[in-house]
């Protein structure tokens, strides 16, 4: 068979394969596609004698609820929260909005026990859990906490109004620290970069 011929047969086999793969009976609606997948997690915040921040996550919630409630629904957004009721107590849920009731329900998903959840393992076992529940063209990710970063509570004293400053008398900064501070003046500040900074 000439090179003419297979060049021929290639385009006709091409045009038939776009034809199969072309013809769709049903409308496809860009509006029934899920456009962001939103996961909220609050994890346990406080102690074995304290609650922490548990109240104020639940306020949050209760805020995001008014919200989706205002606007009558979610609009091709899904919601997720990874909620704890204690250190070893939490859940995922789904938001959903009840058109009858004008209400936001929770879904609940999973419940989970123990403290996997603060390794990298947990969290990506609870990320690609939403992920397999609803896949998205977007994705997004609110964690709650105290804001001290990567940063534990225990480099911190008078937390968290003061930062430690041994850190900054023991551990040499990164190169680049030094390009936007001085280095005759590294232990001027207050609040002083810890040890447990990342390389940059």
């Amino acid at each position: 068979m000439t090179r003419k011929k297979l060049f021929t047969l290639f385009i006709y086999v091409s045009f038939a394969l776009m034809g199969l793969t072309g013809c769709n009976d049903e409308a496809f609606d860009i509006d029934s596609v899920n456009k962001q997948t939103l996961l909220i997690m609050y994890p346990w915040s406080g102690t074995e004698n304290s609650a922490g921040l548990y109240s104020d996550m639940v306020n949050n919630l209760n805020q995001i609820e008014n919200a989706i409630k205002k606007n009558k629904g979610l609009k091709s957004t899904r919601v997720f929260v990874f909620m704890s009721t204690s250190a070893t107590e939490s859940s995922l849920f789904e938001l959903t909005y009840n058109s009858s009731t004008f209400s936001v329900e929770h879904q609940m998903l999973e419940n989970y026990t123990g403290t996997a959840y603060t390794t990298t393992e947990g969290l990506t076992n609870i990320i690609g859990e939403v992920k397999q529940q609803a896949e998205a063209l977007n994705y997004a990710l609110i964690i709650g906490g105290h804001g001290t970063g990567w940063n534990n509570i225990s480099d911190w004293t008078d937390y968290p109004n003061q930062a430690k400053r041994k850190a900054a008398l023991t551990t040499p900064m990164p190169s680049t620290y030094h390009r936007w501070h001085k280095p005759s003046r590294p232990t001027a500040s207050r609040c002083s970069t810890s040890s447990s900074m990342p390389a940059i």
